[in-house]
């Protein structure tokens, strides 16, 4: 059976195709997208803000149980985007890995660290043939305290290949590059109107070279962003019924969702603004 240029070459995870490519890792990244289900996170100044999709397979099921944002500890949390069995392991290693740590060391774990001890995991699993890639992307929120006192939101990235990096905006998902183009026009045009504002205060010249992940966002800016972003993706009005939204606020610094009515007054300023 002539099976294209994959051929024989996707039958094991360690071997590389003429082209140099994984095919069994190009599947999982495949498979993350397969349910149709997009995720945008926006990280703020004293908030960080996750929006989901919530679908439901069957019209039998009961949408309160279908959930895609998982609590790790207080101050940490994750929402999951690609298959949800994949999802539940990730989530299973990732709680063990966050409460061995705060009962070794008295100290919740960083987000940063549980971010990039999975993602360590899910890189073994690109060069071993006794596991599969997992097919699901995980987008870590946390509340993080630093040296000196310093107190912030956290943001991170996981995908099936092991790649981790902090975000101060981004998508994951069936429409994530339209969802990351749409953030970024969003973060250019408020870093514009925010540069121009110190211009006319005379404080623009250390603005010439800011940065997009430097523009100072609100809390309510974060949560329009981030329902905002999922909205304009997926081409039709939201209800509260049809989206999750995770949070972390300085204001509790603990990991929570939204009920439906914040969700729809949310919703109702966007309407509103537009």
């Amino acid at each position: 059976m002539n099976r294209g240029s994959s051929a024989g070459y996707d039958r094991h995870i360690t071997i590389f195709s003429p082209e140099g490519r994984l095919y069994q890792v190009e599947y999982a990244f495949k498979a993350v997208k397969l349910p149709g289900v997009t995720a945008v996170a926006v990280r703020g100044e004293t908030s960080v803000c996750a929006a989901v999709q919530r679908k439901v397979p069957d019209k039998l099921i009961d949408p309160e149980s279908v959930s895609s944002a998982y609590r790790v500890s207080d101050a940490h949390g994750v929402v999951c985007v690609g298959w949800a069995t994949d999802a539940k392991a990730q989530v299973h290693r990732v709680r063990s890995e966050a409460s061995e740590f705060a009962f070794r060391y008295g100290y919740e774990a960083p987000v940063s660290y549980l971010a990039r001890r999975l993602a360590d995991v899910n890189q073994v699993y690109t060069q071993h043939a006794y596991m599969r890639p997992l097919g699901v992307t995980l987008l870590f929120l946390g509340w993080e305290e630093g040296e000196g006192g310093l107190c912030a939101p956290q943001l991170y990235k996981v995908d099936p290949a092991g790649y981790c990096i902090g975000y101060r905006a981004c998508a994951a998902g069936a429409k994530d590059s339209e969802a990351q183009n749409w953030l970024e026009k969003q973060l250019r045009e408020k870093q514009e109107a925010q540069t121009a504002e110190r211009t006319a205060a005379g404080t623009a010249e250390s603005d010439r070279t800011q940065l997009l992940a430097d523009v100072t966002l609100s809390d309510d800016e974060v949560m329009t962003l981030g329902i905002g972003a999922l909205q304009s993706v997926v081409s039709s009005e939201l209800r509260p019924s049809d989206v999750e939204v995770a949070l972390i606020s300085k204001a509790d610094q603990a990991f929570r969702v939204l009920t439906d009515a914040e969700v729809e007054a949310i919703l109702t300023r966007i309407s509103e603004r537009d």
